[in-house]
């Protein structure tokens, strides 16, 4: 049986481009769902929630947006990630689409030593009046003075980095901090 010849429409170049993995590993696209940094968010928090609505760890959304976060040795103290450099911010800033001064205003500064233990006020951490949807990590539960909260009389609670390394986005977090605190009552 002979072959017939291709149509000129079939043998023509098609004026789009392939899609190779190699061109969409350079070329990532802006991210679809990027919830927007609390005013007093720790960027750890702000990346975790980033990663929890895609249901990946943090560990994987760094590496997937070719970002350099420090998220800790095995993804350990994801949490206390400082803001990274100023190429990662504008990067993590288009992948969003917000304004990188969003990104650079998010605490801890690169300063703060990454902690064993990460200590937060549990009313504080659930009862945010900004979205009651959306619990987020505070910069100030990160510093020298730990989850001491200025409104309740609760010396606070904390997670360790082995929590981090077995919750590896915030919606895992808040689930284990949640079970943990029911199973104490």
């Amino acid at each position: 049986m002979r072959r017939s010849r291709p149509s000129a429409t079939a043998a023509s170049r098609s004026p789009w481009p392939s899609w190779s993995l190699r061109r969409m590993r350079t070329h990532s696209p802006l991210w679809p769902i990027a919830p927007r940094p609390f005013d007093d968010e720790a960027f750890g928090s702000w990346f975790g929630r980033v990663a929890a609505k895609y249901g990946i760890s943090v560990l994987e959304l760094a590496q997937s947006s070719g970002v350099g976060v420090d998220v800790g040795e095995d993804a350990s103290t994801w949490l206390g990630a400082a803001v990274p450099g100023a190429s990662a911010v504008r990067r993590l800033a288009h992948l969003c689409r917000m304004p990188a001064a969003e990104l650079r205003r998010l605490g801890p500064k690169p300063s703060v030593a990454p902690a064993k233990r990460f200590h937060y006020c549990y009313r504080c951490l659930y009862l945010n009046p900004a979205d009651v949807t959306a619990p987020y990590w505070k910069a100030g539960w990160l510093s020298e003075s730990g989850g001491r909260c200025s409104l309740h009389a609760s010396s606070g609670s904390w997670v360790t980095a082995n929590d981090l390394k077995s919750h590896p986005n915030m919606r895992r977090l808040l689930r284990f901090i949640s079970r943990e605190r029911y199973r104490a009552e």
